[in-house]
């Protein structure tokens, strides 16, 4: 079967849109697993692009994204959106029996971090349109047939997703304590899980004027844990940039603020780094198991002490020497058991001479103790 062309995108785009009269392609073009995209410049100068999925995963999630385009578009007309969405103006089939899209070119250029540090109004804007995606009702994912996870669902998956990083021995133990108290504490994880665009990243969101204007790539749609779709400007932003960004979030939440998203934002950040790991392992990657080992080494080196998340110790104290102890030598031990064995001779019966007093040396295993003392050794 041939591959598929650019200018067969453009070829299938006019059948799409009838009225489309394509002059030249034009950037951006893709060829990505699953998918190929390419520009398209009209005769009136208005750029479109045309998408078409190569293979049937990808043909399945090109008609669940359609679904989800279509309701965001409606939300963005009632303006419950702050921002525009892809839509789509046609479809048709490749040679292949695949889909093929085509829509209009978002207005706006791709977020630039360098730009948006010293941006005030931008950073807050971020806030805004971030919230607004997840104020939308979770039933539009779950008629779509995203996946969606609830709290223990994330949780679970989560320590997982960490146990098989730790069975590969390359995990520090001072790291997998760290992360798997914070995966325990209750508070953290109360939330009311919301859709997610799930791959926000600066070609997905274009800008202008200090003002988020188009959000696109709606291709890992879930329901979930909020926090996820901040974890990409935590990374890249100063604490005080992502501060702005979080107040405005806050302010765009009908529930309001979210007293523990900052600390799940910092614990997905750092589990990715399991994640990075995992993926070099179940790819046999050299080069990014390595390179995942040395990112987690640097991690536990830059933290030093600060070793909890919490706040609270990630270890028992075991080498307290005030703690009470009580210390019981082998020999010790062996006089007071019989001790107590032996019955008080004001009290004592006659008995059988056929029944043999017992003997508490007799059932105590000697080569145990002396294993078991070995070992705590």
């Amino acid at each position: 079967m041939s591959e598929i062309s650019y200018l067969t995108l453009a070829a299938l785009a006019t059948l799409a849109v009838p009225d489309l009269d394509v002059q030249a392609l034009c950037p951006p073009q893709r060829r990505e697993a699953g998918r190929l995209s390419t520009g398209i410049l009209d005769s009136q100068s208005r750029r479109w692009i045309c998408l078409a999925a190569t293979d049937s995963s990808s043909d399945a999630a090109l008609h669940k994204q359609g679904q989800i385009l279509t309701m965001l578009g409606n939300y963005s007309d009632a303006h419950r959106l702050s921002v525009q969405v892809p839509r789509f103006e046609g479809t048709t089939t490749t040679s292949q029996g695949f889909q093929a899209v085509v829509y209009r070119t978002l207005p706006g250029s791709p977020l630039n971090f360098e730009e948006l540090e010293g941006d005030s109004q931008l950073l807050r804007a971020l806030g805004k349109s971030i919230a607004s995606f997840h104020e939308l009702p979770p039933n539009l994912v779950q008629h779509a047939g995203f996946p969606v996870r609830n709290i223990e669902e994330t949780r679970l998956e989560l320590h997982d997703n960490l146990g098989r990083g730790v069975a590969t021995g390359l995990v520090p133990p001072e790291l997998q304590a760290r992360w798997e108290q914070a995966l325990d504490v209750a508070a953290w994880w109360k939330f009311h899980p919301t859709f997610l665009h799930g791959n926000l990243s600066p070609e997905n969101v274009l800008v202008a004027d200090s003002r988020v204007l188009s959000v696109q790539g709606f291709n890992s749609v879930s329901i979930g844990d909020p926090a996820r779709d901040l974890v990409w400007l935590v990374d890249q932003l100063e604490p005080e940039s992502a501060d702005l960004i979080f107040d405005a979030y806050h302010l765009g939440r009908a529930e309001g603020a979210d007293p523990y998203l900052r600390q799940r934002v910092e614990l997905y950040l750092e589990l990715a780094l399991v994640d990075w790991l995992n993926w070099g392992v179940e790819s046999g990657d050299p080069n990014i198991i390595n390179d995942a080992e040395q990112m987690l080494s640097h991690t536990l080196d830059a933290l030093g002490a600060e070793l909890s998340m919490t706040g609270n110790p990630l270890f028992e104290d075991t080498e307290n020497p005030d703690a009470p102890t009580e210390e019981y030598p082998l020999p010790a031990l062996i006089d007071q058991l019989t001790d107590a064995a032996e019955p008080d001779p004001s009290t004592a019966q006659d008995t059988p001479e056929t029944e043999a007093k017992p003997q508490v040396t007799d059932q105590i295993d000697m080569s145990k103790f002396t294993q078991d003392s070995q070992d705590i050794e």
